[in-house]
């Protein structure tokens, strides 16, 4: 009910200033006027409801009306005036949107730069599997039998999710591969 109150002063303001010809001046305003209309509709309705003491349908089309409440979100249609309003928001927001791409093409390359690590440590690691028997051979065998492990286990390193765990069982097996994850790191 606060915001409500506070579009219809913001409403009632500018109407008193810019007379009723603001109402129509746009599309924009017209659809501010029309959500802050059916956000007051809304609050009386429910207010009605609250006092009456009874369901929605002791009140005629109250049912149908309390539908408006879907209407809300686009009280977020509102905001793009006030991103309109200060120019560095909406360089920012046009930053972020442009950077999108970019972000893409990085996460490509890193998918790509694990792939290939994975490939190098499974590879590697798949020669030596059938040798060394025991636990800490399962533990490799956990962390970097098939190349879907390789890139699960490669990804945790990525994150620094118990990356020193993973190395410190892989030490003892094969050193090589400490530093291949290092690297990666």
């Amino acid at each position: 009910a606060f915001f409500v109150l506070f579009f219809v002063f913001e409403l009632g303001v500018r109407v008193y200033f810019q007379g009723t010809s603001y109402v129509f001046a746009s599309a924009g305003t017209v659809v501010d006027t029309i959500i802050v209309l059916l956000g007051v509709a809304d609050v009386v309705l429910s207010w009605v409801q609250a006092a009456d003491g009874s369901s929605s349908s002791g009140i005629p089309h109250v049912a149908s009306m309390r539908l408006m409440r879907v209407v809300r979100f686009l009280r977020v249609l509102r905001l793009t005036r006030v991103a309109r309003a200060f120019r560095e928001l909406r360089l920012l927001a046009q930053g972020l949107a442009n950077s999108i791409v970019t972000l893409g093409w990085v996460m490509f390359l890193l998918v790509l730069v694990m792939y290939v690590c994975a490939i190098v440590l499974a590879e590697g690691f798949h020669a030596d599997l059938d040798r060394h028997v025991g636990s800490s051979g399962e533990t490799v065998r956990t962390f970097f039998g098939s190349l879907s492990k390789c890139m699960f286990t490669l990804f945790q390193i990525l994150t620094l999710d118990s990356w020193s765990t993973i190395a410190r069982n892989v030490l003892p097996f094969a050193p090589w591969a400490v530093v291949v994850m290092i690297t990666y790191v």
